[in-house]
């Protein structure tokens, strides 16, 4: 048996420390710089209606929203959050996550993916 020390990984994704350019944590969830992205970019798709022609597996014209379910990262209850498998994250923290990697010189603003590239 190998003692590997506890490698902390995306809540979302699932993609460890080792695999993303960068992972910031919440209060016992985490996310990556890929997901913030992500997150981020559906949020402004959603503000400028460009979501609007979706219709869910249901034949509804939006998702159900969630709002009994607080945020993940600061435990408000907001309308506008995004899902994760077992998680939730607001559109204000998404907004602070997207602060805090532009702000680290080594992320730089450029995506990581897993492969390398």
């Amino acid at each position: 048996m190998t003692d590997r020390p506890e490698v902390a990984a995306c809540t979302f994704c699932a993609l460890d420390q080792e695999q993303v350019a960068m992972l910031i944590a919440g209060p016992a969830v985490y996310i990556c710089n890929n997901c913030v992205e992500l997150c981020a970019d559906i949020f402004r798709k959603k503000k400028s209606g460009a979501l609007d022609h979706l219709k869910t597996d249901t034949g509804e014209e939006s998702p159900p929203e969630a709002p009994d379910y607080p945020c993940s990262f600061c435990g408000e209850t907001k309308d506008e959050k995004i899902a994760g498998v077992t998680v939730f994250i607001c559109d204000d923290c998404v907004a602070a996550c997207v602060k805090v990697i532009g702000d680290n010189p080594l992320h730089a603003g450029k995506p990581h993916s897993p492969d390398g590239d």
